[in-house]
């Protein structure tokens, strides 16, 4: 995924004397404070401005409207957002406790198909792109992309097809065991067919299926192989 993040719009950083940033962390906050109409504290970590973002996500997507400068600035914060997130992942996260945080944030931008989708569906790429060669992460994230994708419409899932293309290679590079890699393939062919792409769906129906070839135990196989025969009629 390529994305290429906003400007700042209206969310402005504090500077110190050279103008340069100081703590888009604290500057995260008091934009959140203010969203909330509250005032914000005189510091804070990291990890607790990024737990005070993703508390807050709904209300931070709730000012866009249909004024151009609006979108702006709302994507300029979840620019920020995910910069503190990257930062909070790689200095303050133990690698135990990695998956957990890239599930909360995960969790909160799909937490709702109907607002926004197409910026949700944007910064789960930009997760996507943060996570680098954490293979499990970046499965989950992608798996959350079909699925969201799915749940907010055809046009959504229509930005996710083309990437579903290149899974077997990708399946390689995270490091995907044989039965996360049928969860996805139905997941991709349960969002396909959802949405009348009943070619896709049956071509990924079909790829579940010869995940099987040589198995013992095909018994969970035998739906789907049912269901791949009627399609093919």
């Amino acid at each position: 995924f390529d994305v290429t993040h906003v400007g700042m719009a209206t969310f402005i950083f504090s500077g110190g004397d050279d103008g340069g940033v100081i703590d888009p962390a604290l500057d995260l906050a008091r934009y959140i404070y203010t969203v909330k109409g509250s005032d914000p504290p005189p510091q804070i970590k990291d990890s607790q401005a990024l737990d005070l973002a993703l508390d807050n996500l709904d209300k931070i997507l709730a000012p866009i409207g249909d004024k151009e400068k609006d979108r702006e600035a709302v994507e300029g914060v979840i620019s920020v957002i995910c910069s503190v997130f990257q930062r909070v992942l790689v200095h303050d996260t133990a690698p135990a406790e990695a998956a957990t945080l890239v599930d909360k944030f995960i969790s909160k931008l799909t937490s709702n198909s109907s607002s926004q989708p197409a910026l949700r569906l944007k910064t789960l790429s930009t997760v996507y792109n943060i996570l680098g060669g954490n293979g499990t992460a970046r499965y989950n994230t992608f798996y959350a992309m079909v699925t969201y994708a799915a749940a907010a419409g055809k046009e959504h899932l229509a930005v996710v097809t083309p990437h579903c293309a290149h899974l077997d290679s990708m399946f390689t590079e995270w490091g995907t065991d044989l039965e996360k890699r049928r969860v996805m393939y139905t997941a991709v062919f349960d969002a396909m067919k959802k949405h009348d792409n009943s070619d896709s769906a049956h071509e990924y129906r079909l790829k579940f299926l010869s995940s099987y070839q040589g198995q013992k135990d095909q018994s969970t196989a035998l739906k789907q192989a049912v269901v791949a025969v009627v399609e093919a009629i």
